[in-house]
């Protein structure tokens, strides 16, 4: 009696502790649907300002509210785009070519987050599996195979145990998703895929409303330094500064987003040398670093369904054999009894 106790007070504790594991595990999986929702909220914002753009170009102004509409996009395009706006519009400057090409923007960031979703769809899957694989194989075995009954609770506190050990699996194999979704950048830096091309163009629409090049970098860098502590730290603030090392080796996206940095200041201070504008350059630059990016994220989500079969052979057929064995075990005995 004592010992059938002291094994259910275990098996409660085991599922106390699957559960806990458990919400990081969801957390990962709402996130991955969250990717969609971002999306859309991208997409709407766009349609925001093709439709701006679409009124400026018939010879009508918007509206005040129109205009104020853009604050509400998701961060940090809503500050970002609402405050080059004004500083166009202040400043007598077109704002129609920079409604274009922060539209073109906000469709790039979105197009990436629905591929982003699509290609982790078979890792949400395989974690999926390796969670409920082995309580649903070692319950199929407690009804199908006989001798099992006579273990008692035994067997029930060894598919407990055997299903969080599996659930570490999904853990590592969520872990990899989000890892390959930011393109192998760690937690402190993932923030970097919005601010590089949120900083750049606001330096662009900076540029555009006559601010010299050097002057629009240092301002575009105090607001970064709010924004993301980290890009405005490794950036730099002067022009003439050269960009701190990330320490990374190879091309990783720390790399493109540390060589983007320093190909504006190059561009520049070629610029204030020469005495000629750099506003193309700048927006070329800006164009080639989103889709190195993208890339870089694309070859990580190809070969995300590979590395996660690892996590599946440690941490899910462990407990499945042994389940298998157990069962075989008790069959065996009441077989010879």
């Amino acid at each position: 009696m004592i010992s059938n106790a002291w094994q259910w007070g275990l098996g409660l504790w085991v599922i106390q502790r699957s559960l806990v594991d458990l919400t990081p595990f969801m957390e990962r999986i709402f996130n991955g649907w969250r990717w969609g929702e971002q999306a859309r909220e991208l997409r709407s914002a766009a349609s925001v300002l093709k439709t701006l753009g679409e009124t400026l170009e018939g010879g009508i102004v918007p509206e005040p509210e129109e205009w104020d509409r853009v604050r509400s996009f998701p961060a940090p395009w809503g500050a970002l785009i609402s405050s080059g706006i004004r500083d166009l519009r202040d400043s007598g400057s077109a704002v129609l070519p920079t409604l274009k090409r922060m539209e073109e923007t906000l469709l790039a960031q979105a197009e990436g987050l629905m591929e982003a979703r699509a290609r982790t769809t078979q890792a949400f899957s395989q974690a999926l599996t390796g969670m409920g694989l082995v309580p649903l194989f070692g319950f199929t075995l407690h009804e199908m195979m006989p001798g099992i009954d006579s273990s008692g609770s035994g067997f029930l506190l060894l598919i407990a145990g055997g299903s969080v050990y599996a659930s570490f699996s999904a853990v590592w194999i969520l872990n990899l998703a989000e890892e390959a979704r930011y393109g192998g950048l760690p937690l402190s830096q993932r923030q970097w895929l919005l601010s590089v091309p949120a900083a750049l163009e606001r330096m662009l629409s900076l540029i555009a409303g006559g601010m010299p090049p050097d002057l629009a970098w240092r301002k575009q860098h105090e607001e970064l330094g709010f924004r993301d502590p980290s890009l405005a730290a490794l950036w730099g603030s002067e022009v003439w500064q050269s960009a701190r090392d990330t320490g990374a080796g190879g091309e990783s996206v720390s790399d493109l987003v540390l060589g983007v940095g320093r190909e504006v200041k190059k561009t520049i201070q070629l610029a204030l040398l020469e005495g000629r504008s750099c506003f193309d350059r700048i927006e070329s630059i800006s164009r080639s670093h989103q889709h190195d990016v993208r890339l870089k994220i694309r070859e990580r989500l190809e070969v995300l369904p590979s590395r996660c079969l690892p996590p599946l052979f440690l941490f899910v057929l462990p407990p499945v054999f042994v389940l298998l064995a157990v069962a075989l075990l008790h069959a065996l005995r009441e077989i010879e009894s």
